[in-house]
């Protein structure tokens, strides 16, 4: 009995042993495993690092409200996505569920292909809000200072606006290049301005093939104008050199009428005398004076 004892306890002994092995090399393998991880995610590339990390907008991100100004509102998605590390071909997925109205619209409305890029999403997206090139570029001009507001908040809105329009699509046009489209814009004629600015040209090329497109269409036109007054009028000729060529059409009545009044001098028909007419008449009847009606009111009552 003694002797079966001692083997149970010998058998104990050794596992206790072999397991206090195991647990001492399984630390040393996860030791080992843990610096190669960290090695591996030294040497990664940002983009791989980005890739690590599991998106949560929900955390940072607030549901879009009718109140927000859209282009204030997806570039503060914009800077929480680069400080979070969020990979940039999620950020059309990621922003998509927070987006309200037209902006909402426009995110269901691009193909599936289309959606998951976010620069082609928020384009689009901003194309409903009307924030094109000339209207950025109008809002500039439309900017006023308003004495009721806070000085340096206007100063903030002024840049805001400014650089909306001077910094979107850097890599389209340059500054120098924005200003002088919108000054050559301003500077058209009416219809020449209204064709370009709906054309939307988006170089100074583009802008310059509009209008001489406008001017060449313009030209055809009045070349091909029929010889009317309403040509005339609308080619800037005075619609009178027709009426002086031609003779002025009048009714028939008007013409008989016409024929009945006498030719040469005019008569008088109080005198019948010839060389005035009747309002300059010396024997014309002379009224009677009458009492005028403010003293008949100062008469006393008979």
């Amino acid at each position: 009995m003694e002797d079966v004892l001692r083997e149970l306890v010998r058998i104990s002994t050794e596992q206790q042993t072999l397991q206090r092995q195991m647990i001492q090399e399984q630390q040393k393998q996860n030791a080992l495993l843990h610096v190669e991880v960290k090695k591996c995610l030294t040497a990664a590339s940002p983009t791989q690092r980005e890739a690590t990390v599991q998106p949560n907008p929900g955390r940072f991100i607030p549901k879009m409200t009718e109140s927000d100004e859209i282009e204030a509102y997806l570039t503060a998605f914009e800077r929480t996505a680069e400080r979070e590390g969020w990979p940039r071909d999620s950020w059309a997925d990621l922003v998509g569920p927070f987006l309200l109205g037209p902006a909402q619209q426009a995110y269901f409305d691009l193909s599936p292909d289309q959606a998951k890029v976010y620069v082609v999403l928020k384009r689009e997206i901003l194309a409903r809000y009307g924030y094109s090139l000339a209207a950025r570029a109008q809002r500039f001009h439309d900017w006023k200072y308003k004495p009721e507001l806070s000085a340096r908040a206007q100063m903030y809105d002024l840049g805001r606006v400014t650089r909306a329009w001077l910094t979107c699509d850097p890599e389209k046009l340059s500054v120098l290049e924005r200003i002088m489209m919108d000054k050559y814009i301003r500077s058209l004629p009416y219809e020449t301005k209204k064709m370009s600015s709906q054309q939307n040209p988006a170089s100074l090329d583009e802008l310059v093939d509009v209008v001489e497109s406008h001017m060449v269409t313009a030209d055809l036109l009045k070349s091909t104008r029929p010889d009317t007054e309403w040509g005339r009028k609308a080619s800037g000729e005075a619609s009178r050199t027709r009426r002086a060529r031609e003779p002025r059409w009048e009714p028939e009545e008007v013409r008989r009428r016409q024929s009945y009044l006498p030719e040469g001098q005019p008569r008088c028909y109080q005198c019948g005398e010839i060389g005035h007419i009747a309002r300059d008449c010396a024997g014309k009847d002379e009224l009677m004076p009458t009492v005028p009606l403010i003293w008949c009111k100062a008469l006393p009552p008979s």
